[in-house]
């Protein structure tokens, strides 16, 4: 069975070659940059703060040596709704929940903030690279997290999510535009189903082709044709 995540189903869309390579064959592996590092560390603080770990003292002067203050407001309001952070669900291919890793789980992800508000959820998700990169934004990873989390806590009849981009203290979409809303999940379990269904038949059949697009400088699969070396870029 192909497990799938936001990550996963991105890389296969943008992909297939590169899908493959990396999840099915494991003939790579992603090297931490020090973006990517920098990303974990804030969302560890972030979590800390959210969940009361290590304790207050820690934790602020941690968020002003990475000039995180101004969210404190925020983050209490999260903290004063009961939220949870870097919270790991997972889903079985029937749609009932499960544990992150169980031994079942079809669909994973990683919600960085999820609060209740009666039957409502509120979902944020740090985003801790620049704000260029909002063109490039859809509500498609917030609507991921949303399905499993309803999966999850059914007594949401509403879920809401917005994107914080850290760097700049920016929520996309940016108010007093209205945050992404998803009601009801039917909609979005088939469009999984038939994008899972897809996958599986590519990986089956060997059609998992190379597709050139504009992130393929980065890509660390260095067996595609499309791979520009290093040296070269």
């Amino acid at each position: 069975m192909i497990t799938w995540s936001h990550t996963k189903i991105s890389d296969y869309l943008q992909c297939p070659y590169k899908f493959f390579e990396k999840y099915i064959k494991k003939s790579t592996k992603t090297v931490e940059s020090e973006a990517m590092r920098k990303g974990n560390r804030i969302h560890k603080l972030l979590e800390n703060v959210i969940n009361q770990d290590y304790g207050m003292a820690r934790n602020m002067s941690e968020l002003e040596t990475s000039g995180l203050m101004e969210i404190i407001p925020m983050l209490n309001r999260m903290k004063d709704l009961g939220a949870a952070a870097e919270l790991e669900l997972g889903v079985k291919r029937d749609w009932t929940p499960c544990g992150f890793w169980d031994k079942e789980v079809w669909g994973r992800c990683k919600i960085d903030v999820l609060a209740a508000d009666g039957d409502r959820g509120i979902i944020v998700d740090w985003k801790t690279g620049a704000t260029k990169n909002l063109k490039y934004q859809t509500e498609n990873e917030l609507k991921l997290h949303a399905v499993i989390a309803h999966a999850h806590f059914p007594e949401l009849k509403i879920i809401s999510g917005r994107y914080f981009y850290t760097q700049d203290f920016i929520f996309y979409p940016t108010p007093p535009s209205k945050p992404y809303i998803f009601v009801g999940m039917t909609a979005e379990r088939y469009r999984i189903n038939e994008l899972m269904g897809r996958i599986e038949y590519a990986v089956e059949n060997e059609k998992c082709n190379t597709s050139k697009n504009n992130l393929c400088p980065w890509c660390e699969v260095k067996t595609c044709k499309y791979c520009i070396p290093k040296e070269k870029k």
